[in-house]
């Protein structure tokens, strides 16, 4: 199995781009993602035919967001709810998250990719 970490690009203060590792991802933060997929399967969240509901969005995004935050980066102080949110354009925020979920899974692009297509 893979290394899981993951790294997030965020806008300082002064409009510069760092990066902040998350360090080694721990079996607590793999636990939280389960639960957070759980509970949005549960919401019916993850259903992409599904209209869209505003309500839904902002609270599968707050999960998503608190998640990032608050246990994958649970050891980068610099990573904060309030740093992701001033930190990354707002058009990138989903994609972002996302990205650090899947690769705090040790899931990859590419296998992403494949799983869409049914391989």
């Amino acid at each position: 199995m893979a290394n899981k970490s993951t790294q997030i690009k965020l806008y300082n203060e002064e409009g510069k781009l760092e990066t902040h590792k998350s360090g080694k991802i721990m079996a607590r933060a793999t636990r939280d993602i389960m639960k957070m997929y759980a509970e949005m399967e549960r919401n019916g969240q993850m259903n992409e035919d599904a209209d869209f509901d505003p309500v839904q969005e902002y609270e599968g995004m707050e999960r998503m967001l608190e998640l990032v935050a608050n246990s994958i980066f649970a050891k980068n102080d610099k990573v904060t709810e309030d740093t992701i949110l001033d930190g990354v354009e707002s058009d990138k925020l989903i994609e972002t998250l996302n990205k650090c979920i899947m690769e705090a899974m040790g899931i990859d692009d590419t296998e992403v990719e494949e799983a869409k297509e049914g391989k």
